[in-house]
């Protein structure tokens, strides 16, 4: 891509769809806006610094190339849909402070192994928004009310934050397949636990969430559990194969 063009400030939708683009060039720091699918599948492995200008990520924007980390761009407030899906990051930016939405699968299919303490506007997160990384930990993010489908599936998280005190509706397999041991108490508005929610963990016991009244098919099949609460002996509705 030539250094000559400085002066674009926009790029469209498809504009470099499915080329073999190894890199972006720094001189065209003027860009502000990138439409979806912008630089879908190519061969990226890194972002421009100097493209800081820009404050949205766009449908599938730069998903399907070999992006390892990300650049600091302070002013980004939203990541869509699928915009990192299938790359190879390891680490989201401290910078990106301001983002306040995720799509859904926005950085599904990666190797991150932390999210960062500081993008703590985020208050819901839609389904495959992490799935299939390598995170162990999730950080303080206090505001979280809903976490979607496949949200956390197939990753390495040991335990779940006390902090997340406000969330109220999880998705089907939303921490599937992960190394968890135990819950935290303090999730209680949670009343539905669906399908597959906590299948294929290491939990030995589970908390007294008073709230619950519907327990899912295979919600907890495949831990290591030897005694159920006895806050759940109400529980209305529980469904096939649920433990």
């Amino acid at each position: 891509m030539p250094d000559s063009w400085g002066d674009i400030t926009r790029i469209g939708q498809l504009a470099f769809f499915g080329n073999q683009l190894t890199a972006l060039p720094d001189s065209w720091g003027k860009v502000a806006t990138l439409g979806r699918h912008a630089f879908y599948n190519n061969k990226l492995p890194a972002l421009p610094n100097s493209w800081g200008k820009i404050t949205s990520l766009p449908y599938s924007v730069f998903e399907s190339n070999q992006l390892v980390s990300l650049p600091a761009w302070g002013k980004v407030t939203e990541v869509a849909d699928s915009a990192f899906k299938n790359n190879q990051i390891t680490a989201l930016p401290d910078s990106w402070d301001e983002v306040a939405s995720v799509g859904e699968a926005a950085f599904a299919n990666n190797k991150i192994a932390a999210l960062p303490a500081n993008w703590g506007k985020i208050t819901s997160l839609p389904s495959w928004v992490f799935n299939n990384n390598q995170i162990a930990s999730l950080p303080a993010w206090g505001a979280i009310t809903s976490i979607g489908n496949y949200a956390f599936e197939k990753n390495k998280l040991t335990k779940l934050p006390d902090s997340w005190e406000n969330v109220s509706r999880l998705g089907t397999s939303s921490f599937a397949s992960n190394l968890l041991t135990s819950l935290p108490d303090s999730w209680g508005k949670i009343t539905v636990i669906p399908e597959k929610a906590f299948y294929d963990n290491q939990l030995a016991s589970l908390p007294a969430w008073g709230s619950v009244n519907t327990i899912g098919k295979n919600s907890f099949v495949r831990n290591k559990l030897t005694v159920l609460p006895t806050s759940w002996d109400s529980v209305p509705t529980i469904e096939p194969c649920a433990f």
